[in-house]
């Protein structure tokens, strides 16, 4: 489907279910994002439980953001259990504005939601010139090493660099996969690498649905990924007030959730001169691209390259099939015509 079309066509559902039409265009775009640079695990399969989510009365349809601290170059944003991509977009403006005045400012988000794909905000500041940090604690879904019970989320991380061309952008959870991409190798039908996570017992399972099924996935590098789950659970939940496990699933339609997201924009010209900044990260760059390849290896990509590329490349987006059937579903439920 072209990508104006599903972007009208998903816009327009959304407000049928009573998101105003503001905030409907900041949730779609970061779906559209998702799809076209291939992470369809953050893209339209989250949008049908968006919606019943709100329908459940778990999350607010039209959001209701309030800053309830203001310390100068520290900003704490309450969601009120907003749309997580709509309180993410108001955080990291904050910590944008405050960053113009302070050289870093920093945005703590609390009683959030689901924010999609962490990059987008990192974007939103190496667009003005910034460093962008985005991190966020999640749903409980893997173990602490040697453990065998949920206790931290795949807390993602990511922090986006401006140069000449497209940002640098370092993006990443930090269990194995993301939960997403069990989802969608399920809906592919597809088996999952053992290395990915466990079944309900703690034995390795390539089986996206025993995974599903109350199993575990399992931290990035073993005790690295954990500890680095750990300390970003510090940086969101603990200063948010919410553990990672009192946070319920996004599809636990009985209960809100209340992530933390933290955002930080840093402003470089408060530390370099900008123009040799983006000097030093184009030898950066050109070092990195040019690197003498492995046996095998045709080129080598910057961190982000290859989704930008794909984003580049894409003119149409073509979903999985069980989100296209969900949100017919929902679209019938309010007199729309079905999606192609």
């Amino acid at each position: 489907m072209k990508v104006q079309d599903l972007t009208r066509y998903s816009e327009k559902l959304l407000e049928a279910y009573g998101v105003p039409k503001n905030e409907a265009s900041v949730i779609v775009d970061s779906l559209i994002k998702a799809e076209l640079r291939g992470i369809s695990s953050h893209g339209f399969l989250r949008l049908p439980t968006y919606i019943k989510r709100t329908q459940a009365g778990i999350m607010r349809a039209a959001s209701e953001l309030a800053v309830v601290q203001d310390n100068g170059a520290a900003v704490v944003l309450d969601a009120n259990f907003s749309f997580g991509q709509v309180a993410a977009q108001r955080g990291m403006q904050l910590a944008i504005e405050k960053a113009k005045q302070y050289t870093i400012g920093t945005c703590l988000v609390k009683n959030s939601g689901h924010f999609g794909t962490a990059a987008d905000y990192g974007e939103m500041a190496a667009a003005e010139k910034m460093v962008g940090i985005a991190l966020s604690n999640t749903t409980p879904l893997m173990p602490p090493t040697g453990g065998a019970e949920k206790k931290l989320g795949n807390n993602p991380l990511a922090i986006v660099a401006p140069t000449k061309g497209d940002p640098i952008i370092a993006d990443m959870a930090l269990s194995a996969v993301a939960m997403g991409k069990l989802l969608v190798a399920k809906a592919k039908g597809e088996k999952i690498p053992l290395d990915w996570g466990t079944d309900k017992n703690g034995s390795p399972s390539d089986d996206p649905q025993a995974v599903l099924d109350g199993g575990l996935l399992l931290p990035m590098a073993g005790p690295k990924g954990y500890s680095l789950a750990v300390a970003i659970e510090i940086l969101t939940g603990i200063l948010a007030g919410t553990f990672a496990w009192q946070i319920p699933s996004l599809y636990n339609l009985n209960q809100p959730q209340s992530i933390g997201h933290l955002f930080v924009a840093i402003n470089i010209s408060g530390f370099i001169d900008y123009e040799l900044y983006l000097e030093n990260m184009e030898v950066l760059k050109t070092g990195l691209k040019d690197c003498r390849k492995a046996p095998g290896v045709a080129e080598i990509y910057l961190p982000g390259e290859i989704e930008q590329n794909k984003a580049k490349a894409a003119t149409e987006i073509k979903l999985q099939a069980s989100a296209v059937t969900e949100i017919n579903e929902l679209a019938l439920k309010v007199g729309m015509g079905a999606l192609e």
